[in-house]
Parts: C-alpha cells; structure tokens; sequence
C-alpha cells in the first residue's frame, strides 16, 4: 500500500502534477502489492532550503521527485561533459530551467546534497536496526 501524505505547493501545476501522479503511482503499488510513502512539498527545519516537490520512500529506495509544466520534446545536452551544466530546451526552444540551476538535473543534484545532509544528520541513526538505514 502507497500512503499519501499531501502539501500545498505554490504553484498549481505542482498540485495538478501530483494528484496525477499519486493516483498512477498508487494503482502501481496496490497491483505489485509494494509499500511506501508519497509525501509532497515537505518542509525541512533543519536545512529550510531543501525543496521537494514529493519524496518517495520504500523499503529499498529515496527518490527525489520534481515536477515541470512542459509539454513535446525536451532536448538534453548531448554529451557527458554538459549534461549537468548544459542547457535543456523543448521545442519552441524555451529553456527548462530547474528553480535558480540552469537545469532540473543539475537543481535535484544541489536538493539531493542537501537531503543527503539532513539524513545523515538527523534520520539514520533513528533507523538503525531497520531494513532502510541500511544500503
């Protein structure tokens, strides 16, 4: 079973993209009988500039989740070397941009960094002994 926990997000489309996305991601749950937990736009006292748009955990995985209004094509950087710095564009070559980052990969890198710091300042040691605190 997928328990839900929902925010309110400053922005309409957050909210429209997670209730898509909750209800498809539950009736995925329910069919392979898993287990998790949906929460969405989360705040963090400890590290206030951590900004999820929904965090999925299970038994086996934290995954960061960030949603984006664009339709059609997105072209991504075709190398290795500017995949992380390089500029991301659909096809009326708008450029995606990830918050104040140039690209929503290179915004979940710096959000990723930051939970990473809260989880092993604060969560780990309150799962020791469960399946998720370890690897």
């Amino acid at each position: 079973m997928l328990e839900i926990r929902r925010g309110t997000a400053a922005r309409s489309y957050e909210n429209t993209c997670f209730r898509e996305f909750s209800k498809n991601l539950s009736a995925l749950f329910e069919k392979y009988s898993l287990d998790g937990l949906l929460i969405a736009n989360s705040e963090c006292e400890a590290e206030p500039r951590l900004q999820i748009d929904a965090l999925l955990i299970t038994a086996n995985t934290i995954c960061l989740i960030d949603f984006r209004n664009f339709e059609g094509d997105i072209y991504l950087p075709q190398s290795d070397k500017d995949f992380s710095d390089g500029k991301w564009v659909n096809q009326n070559n708008e450029i995606i941009k990830g918050g104040s980052s140039i690209n929503p990969y290179k915004q979940l890198y710096t959000q990723k960094g930051r939970f990473s710091w809260v989880y092993h300042s604060f969560i780990k040691e309150n799962l020791l002994g469960t399946d998720i605190a370890t690897p």
